[in-house]
């Protein structure tokens, strides 16, 4: 499979069950070079997203540093979702498990199967179809919302800014779509409503008017802020400026 990722093969152990992933030293000059723009200096840290099990997980990369040649003390850090669902897929310890990470992007990691790289790499090499296009009837509770509070926003934002455009990475429709992208944005619930105990009140400084991708982002990313999506971009663009 031709990637841009470094590959860190490890077993699992209790550890990576619990709370976290240790870093061999021999990996130490890529995951946190000592002149890059990510670099993490002794007891400090960084966000990051861990993929697995095609979920993403929060956590943070720490480098705590020490004397001895062979452990800088530098690992993954994750809270107890991630480290359930590991527990589900390795029930037992001593089993191959791969830590992928692109340079490029010091903030995301991937956690993968032996086996799921093997059959990445045959997906790739083989052409393969599937059958789509049944017709099924669903039934399912949805989550109602109000539009009004989507329009009150929306107009809110064109009396102070001028125009529609997205909150977080700054995208116009209007400039790209013309007529047809005019005043289209979409409502984003800064407090989502799936995480609401019952109805609630929605005010109109709870909505932020985003994009397509952003909004998808926003949910993608277990809900994340509005603020923290703003900072990935951020730094994607400062990095990007750099090189």
């Amino acid at each position: 499979m031709k990637h841009k990722y470094v590959i860190m093969p490890k077993k699992v152990n209790s550890s990576m069950k619990k709370d976290r992933i240790t870093i061999d030293v021999k990996f130490h000059s890529i995951f946190n070079p000592p002149d890059s723009a990510f670099y993490v200096a002794r007891k400090e840290r960084r966000d990051i997203i861990i993929c697995f099990n095609n979920k993403i997980f929060n956590g943070y990369y720490r480098y705590q540093g020490t004397k001895n040649s062979k452990q800088h003390l530098e690992s993954i850090h994750y809270k107890s979702d991630l480290a359930g669902e590991i527990q589900k897929n390795f029930p037992s310890n001593g089993e191959d498990i791969y830590i992928l990470f692109n340079p490029n992007k010091p903030n995301e990691f991937i956690i993968e199967k032996s086996y799921q790289q093997n059959l990445q790499q045959k997906l790739l090499k083989e052409d393969f179809e599937v059958q789509e296009g049944e017709i099924t009837e669903e039934t399912r509770k949805v989550i109602k919302r109000c539009n009004v509070i989507i329009k009150k926003a929306k107009e809110k934002f064109i009396q102070e800014h001028g125009s529609l455009y997205c909150e977080v990475c700054g995208f116009d429709f209007s400039k790209i779509y013309g007529e047809l992208g005019k005043n289209f944005i979409e409502g984003h619930h800064k407090n989502p409503l799936c995480e609401r105990n019952g109805q609630g009140k929605t005010k109109v400084a709870d909505i932020a008017l985003v994009c397509s991708n952003c909004h998808r982002m926003l949910h993608r990313m277990n809900n994340i802020s509005v603020d923290i999506l703003k900072n990935i971009i951020k730094n994607i663009s400062r990095k990007d400026t750099n090189e």
